[in-house]
């Protein structure tokens, strides 16, 4: 097939992992993949400023990358190609773009991306698959909307509407959880498919053999964290933790790879209960030292808050910590706990994620002689059952139910 996935992001980037992942697969397959993504000069989202706009066209080793690019270098382009629900321009190219690739079946990589694609593939009159990869409505209650523009366009009303129009007009849907897919209207059981956030074991295996880029000490037991730094991430509980763990006599410490705007309130935490010394915060690492950092570590965490949006959801972290064989430490989100507890690789904390409950989940896991078995099951049931492989399958089947 002609596959075309609709991105209202930059592409490639780091934060593109899962529709990385389906190019790829699909690639393999034997199918012609075109990605139709922005094209953002400055999105500091892609790990870098860039000096000048990527081509507007770029061919890939897995697929092509069309880069919307109407008046980018115009005082108007932000306007032209703002990443926002219902962008006439981006309906209008989009429709372009797919009359004259010829694509077969349209896979807007989520809901931002789906709002757009699935007007201009019923324009263009091509099959749509919208791969609800995060629950916008629930998320948009967690996160911060400071200025009066947010708190307008990131309403939860707003985003609700959005996501009841993309699943009605949406030919397919593809979620990452079973919890998720209960949480859709009735309307759309029937056409929505299950596809994990499972690693491609290819890419894990290849970037292990580095070094980490970290420096562990080997008198200490490592708690390794990977991701963003907000305030619902769960890392104020953890820290608080360390100086329970340490007065009980034991030598840890927690090694934060990751930026974000609760970076700042987070190292004040540690400097203020003491605990500065056993916390380091390196900053944003590239993607393929992900693995080695993380396999560097003892534990690797996952402390989210539980919310309405972290239980229909799972951290692509959680398998990046099994797919390299260390135990993990996460909150009682849904998914992940159910995960987590299958599989036993690892522990949760219960009842809660207060800072003594956190410290003696972490302390049962740090003086337990199993804990090392612990990651040698997370990676067995990563090899076994929960790779892309398994996920790449369900696509092919969902895309040829439909095309």
């Amino acid at each position: 097939m002609d596959i075309g996935i609709a991105i209202q992001n930059n592409f490639p980037a780091d934060r593109e992992v899962r529709a990385r992942k389906i190019a790829k697969s699909l690639h393999q397959d034997g199918d012609d993949v075109r990605i139709f993504a922005r094209n953002d000069r400055s999105d500091a989202a892609r790990g870098q400023i860039a000096d000048s706009f990527p081509p507007t066209r770029e061919r890939l080793s897995y697929a092509t990358v069309h880069r919307f690019s109407w008046g980018v270098r115009t005082a108007l382009g932000s306007v032209i190609t703002a990443p926002i629900p219902f962008n006439p321009f981006w309906i209008l190219w989009l429709i372009l773009q797919f009359r004259r690739t010829g694509i077969d079946v349209v896979v807007a990589s989520d809901l931002r991306a789906g709002s757009c694609a699935v007007v201009a593939a019923k324009l263009a009159g091509v099959p749509v698959v919208v791969d609800l990869r995060e629950n916008h409505t629930e998320l948009v209650r967690v996160l911060p909307r400071s200025s009066l523009l947010d708190r307008i366009v990131k309403h939860p009303g707003l985003i609700a509407l959005v996501e009841r129009t993309v699943i009605a007009g949406a030919d397919q849907l593809w979620v990452v959880t079973p919890e998720r897919k209960r949480d859709l209207p009735s309307n759309a059981t029937g056409r929505t498919h299950v596809v994990s956030n499972t690693p491609l074991l290819s890419e894990i295996e290849s970037r292990t053999d580095g070094g980490a880029p970290v420096d562990v000490s080997p008198d200490r037991q490592t708690l390794v964290y990977v991701g963003l730094l907000n305030d619902f991430r769960g890392l104020d509980p953890v820290i608080e933790s360390l100086e329970l763990l340490v007065d009980s006599g034991l030598e840890v410490e927690l090694i934060v790879a990751g930026e974000g705007p609760h970076r700042l309130s987070l190292e004040a935490k540690a400097r203020l209960i003491g605990v500065s010394d056993r916390v380091q915060f390196i900053g944003w690492i590239d993607a393929e030292d992900v693995p080695a950092f993380l396999a560097a570590g003892d534990i690797g965490l996952v402390p989210h808050d539980v919310n309405s949006f972290t239980n229909t959801t799972v951290p692509n972290k959680l398998f990046d910590c099994m797919s390299v064989g260390i135990p993990v430490a996460t909150s009682n989100m849904d998914p992940v706990a159910r995960i987590v507890e299958d599989v036993g690789c690892g522990r949760v904390f219960r009842p809660d994620s207060s800072p003594p409950c956190v410290a003696a989940t972490l302390r049962s896991m740090l003086t337990d002689d199993n804990l090392a078995e612990m990651g040698r099951r997370g990676r067995a049931a990563v090899l076994e059952e929960y790779k892309w492989q398994r996920e790449a399958g369900r696509i092919r089947r969902a895309l040829d139910s439909l095309v």
